[in-house]
């Protein structure tokens, strides 16, 4: 009954995602109409209200149509929900965990140490990149680590 109800849910998630995403890249034209027609203050903060009201719905109908789909597949154990998937997050989550408290606790012995705090955020894109380098490496040798034990 999960199976036919999501089966049937599947177009309207697939529409309500592209009408969410669409929202929310056209929600900036009212603001850049009224600043390249030079527009009053005024106008400008109406277009500002337009803009993150048109953000406001095009947020709010991906979060409607994402839960509806994540409980199905929650229920249907499908997706990032499956039993493997689980265990490997709970394998994982600690690796992240030591990760980004290890970068804070660099980043911030290195901004007191130097006082360069205009150069040390270059920590958080390089520890973004190089988490979801390592992360794949972890998540590989987890992989490899589980098949060699199937065959023990």
């Amino acid at each position: 009954m999960v199976r036919e109800k999501k089966d049937s849910y599947e177009p309207i998630f697939i529409r309500g995602t592209a009408v969410g995403v669409v929202l929310c890249i056209l929600a900036v034209i009212p603001t850049i109409i009224a600043e390249s027609m030079e527009a009053s203050d005024y106008y400008c903060g109406l277009s500002v209200g337009l803009l993150l009201f048109i953000l406001a719905i095009g947020v709010n109908l991906l979060v409607r149509v994402g839960m509806v789909k994540s409980s199905y597949d929650t229920l249907l154990q499908e997706g990032e929900y499956t039993k493997e998937e689980k265990l490997f997050k709970k394998k994982t989550d600690t690796f992240s965990g030591v990760y980004w408290c290890l970068t804070t606790a660099i980043y911030l012995a290195w901004s007191f140490w130097t006082m360069s705090w205009d150069i040390t955020w270059i920590v958080w894109p390089v520890a973004g990149v190089l988490f979801a380098a390592l992360l794949g490496v972890v998540k590989m040798v987890l992989k490899n680590g589980s098949e060699t034990q199937h065959y023990i």
